[in-house]
């Protein structure tokens, strides 16, 4: 009986990536390829299919940025809804040479907004005289608009 070396997980991966995209650039359908490389087309799907879910992230938060009239400013996509991510868009929207200083910056209760506003206050990214609200299901109308958006943007 062989003796075989344990392949680690990481070890595997590589190999299935490479393997993966090499069938990508070949143009040829999975079961040729498989037929070519001696794999069997079952372990060339699971692998395939676990691949994607990793590099895919599974929900996406919208950060928007809108103006007093409804017109979108700037927008991020961010699989966290946390302070950093927060202070990120913050900083993003505030340091363009399109967005003036704003007045009042509405957000929904996301836990995230007030610590990442106070930072972002406290590097003075955003100035000390703008207001902060918080209005519960303040977005909800406008995320339904582009909830078609995000579904193509995602996918």
């Amino acid at each position: 009986m062989e003796n075989k070396a344990k392949v680690s997980l990481s070890d595997k991966k590589v190999y299935w990536q490479n393997l993966i995209r090499e069938w990508e650039e070949s143009g040829m359908s999975q079961a040729a390829f498989c037929r070519t490389r001696n794999i069997t087309h079952s372990n060339f799907f699971v692998w395939r299919r676990r691949l994607a879910a990793e590099s895919t992230p599974c929900h996406l938060y919208l950060y928007r940025a809108v103006d007093s009239k409804g017109s979108t400013l700037d927008w991020m996509l961010s699989r966290y809804l946390n302070k950093k991510a927060a202070k990120k868009f913050f900083k993003k929207i505030l340091t363009n040479d399109y967005c003036s200083v704003p007045r009042v910056i509405n957000v929904d209760k996301a836990k995230a907004y007030p610590p990442a506003f106070a930072e972002a206050q406290a590097k003075n990214i955003i100035p000390m005289e703008t207001k902060f609200r918080q209005q519960k299901y303040l977005n909800n109308i406008q995320e339904q608009d582009v909830c078609h958006e995000l579904l193509a943007i995602a996918a």
